[in-house]
């Protein structure tokens, strides 16, 4: 019911476009990220919603999801978005409430520019601005016309010397053409889900499917260049509503896609193949997948999982192993993969190894709503291993104010002992560190008991007791908030770092 009002909200927005502005850097107006920095969460093409923290969270119509830059690179973060054809630009307004407990991270001056030739090429003089620190709807006029691309550079922060981040990016416009022939989406279709083919029935209904897990496409409306449909898919018993755009060469669709259930969203990119339609099976059973579909107990989840790089956050070619299901994996080069998982199983160990990084283990649990959509989405980091590189312990920590292991510590301990008799060659320095509550001096002298404790363990595992180095460093580097307690637990941790190899 959600997805079906936001759908008529959108097409009423559409019959009156003539008479108001819309924001036509948005995802739901078709616009798409054709270049983007590095940012600290990159979405996979097949992503279920927009990721916190990735570049298109800019485009998500939304200050509560937002980009974040990579670590370190806070400075110059160049995006360029295509709008869906050429538009009239009348104002730029950004979203800038950030994340209030890293002081500076608020995106400080920025640059725009337009093109009507390319992506590249062909922009008018720039405009420039300084945001307020922590505000939202800041509006700047501009004087655009009949552009087709719009440049956003950040170029710095305020003064954040890890991060930069903004939430949203908003170009409010027109249609520089009022009037445009109604888009005819037949034919094959080149997307971030593989192809998608769309029909005519032998009624003259169109109708459509798509490669992934054999998905159908009906209940299929076209006003202007917008192609509205609902999908279902019989390989994993999803089903969902997609809203796309068309381009004005007629190349392109891209928009937003949902599950029936939810609000969120994921992209949908769109590259026109061939003007010849697969042969689907959706014209069988068009007056069949209206029909609700229940979800029963014991059915699978799809399980997609992307790996990548802790500091480049490309992905990475892993092998992927499920002890208790005797499973095991290998990923795509770029670090994905899925698999399927039976809704009956809560929560199941993951083990995670590539060549040159640090293994993981860890533990998946299947939400309510992950069962209820029969989708579950998880990416992971990897630690590459070299001198100098720092590779956070997940799951050893430590009760407050002790220097107690808590039980969950010793899986991850013993993980690092296997690696270390691995290789020999290993030379290691453990770093203790605690939140900040109390004493500073006390957080140092509990730190540096917190890395002994650990390097104790290690040795009763048959590690040498001199590859190994212990120090101290209290609160001076958190890696959360302080603000709560469940925060501050993650900053009572030790860190490696390899320092021999």
């Amino acid at each position: 019911m959600i997805h079906r009002l936001f759908l008529g909200w959108f097409s009423l927005l559409c019959l009156y476009v003539h008479a108001q502005n819309i924001n036509v850097a948005g995802l739901r107006q078709g616009a798409r990220m054709v270049r983007m920095p590095a940012s600290y969460f990159t979405s996979i093409p097949t992503t279920p919603v927009i990721d916190l923290w990735s570049a298109r969270a800019l485009m998500d119509e939304t200050a509560q999801k937002g980009w974040c830059s990579a670590s370190s690179v806070t400075h110059n973060n160049i995006f360029v978005i295509e709008f869906s054809e050429l538009m009239d630009v009348r104002q730029v307004i950004f979203d800038n409430e950030c994340q209030k407990e890293y002081k500076g991270i608020s995106t400080r001056k920025i640059k725009v520019r337009f093109s009507d030739k390319s992506s590249s090429e062909g922009y008018q003089d720039f405009y420039e601005w300084e945001l307020s620190e922590n505000k939202n709807d800041q509006l700047f006029p501009v004087s655009a016309q009949r552009v087709h691309w719009m440049e956003v550079t950040i170029v710095n922060n305020y003064g954040h010397p890890q991060w930069t981040e903004l939430m949203e990016c908003r170009a409010l416009g027109n249609y520089s053409q009022p009037t445009v022939p109604t888009i005819n989406p037949l034919g094959t279709w080149k997307s971030n889900f593989d192809w998608v083919s769309f029909n005519t029935s032998s009624m003259g209904m169109l109708y459509g499917c798509y490669a992934w897990s054999q998905g159908e496409i009906f209940n299929v409306k076209i006003n202007r260049r917008v192609v509205r449909f609902d999908w279902y898919q019989p390989g994993n018993g999803h089903r969902g509503w997609c809203l796309l755009i068309g381009n004005q060469e007629g190349t392109q669709l891209n928009g937003i896609w949902g599950f029936s259930n939810s609000t969120e969203f994921g992209f949908w990119e769109c590259e026109r193949f061939a003007l010849t339609s697969q042969a689907c099976a959706t014209e069988n059973s068009l007056g069949k997948v209206e029909q609700p579909v229940k979800v029963k107990k014991g059915v699978d989840v799809t399980l997609a999982l992307e790996l990548v790089d802790i500091q480049t956050q490309k992905g990475i070619p892993v092998t992927v192993r499920f002890p208790s299901l005797s499973t095991q994996l290998v990923t795509t080069p770029e670090g994905i993969v899925s698999t399927s998982l039976d809704t009956l199983r809560n929560k199941v160990v993951i083990r995670i190894e590539s060549k040159g990084y640090y293994p993981k283990e860890d533990t998946i649990v299947l939400t309510s709503t992950e069962k209820a959509v029969l989708y579950a989405y998880r990416k992971f980091q990897l630690y590459p291993l070299g001198i100098g590189k720092a590779i956070v312990l997940d799951n050893v920590l430590f009760y407050q104010s002790k220097s107690t292991l808590l039980p969950t510590s010793f899986t991850a301990l013993d993980q690092l002992a296997d690696v270390l008799q691995q290789n020999p060659t290993f030379w290691i320095e453990l770093s203790g560190h605690t939140d900040n509550q109390g004493d500073e001096a006390k957080n140092i002298d509990l730190s540096k008991e917190r890395a002994e404790v650990v390097k104790t363990y290690l040795v009763s595992k048959g590690i040498a007791p001199e590859r190994m180095v212990s120090i101290g460093y209290g609160s001076k580097f958190p890696r959360a908030s302080n603000s709560t307690e469940n925060s501050r637990r993650l900053n009572r941790r030790v860190e490696c770092k390899i320092i021999r190899m």
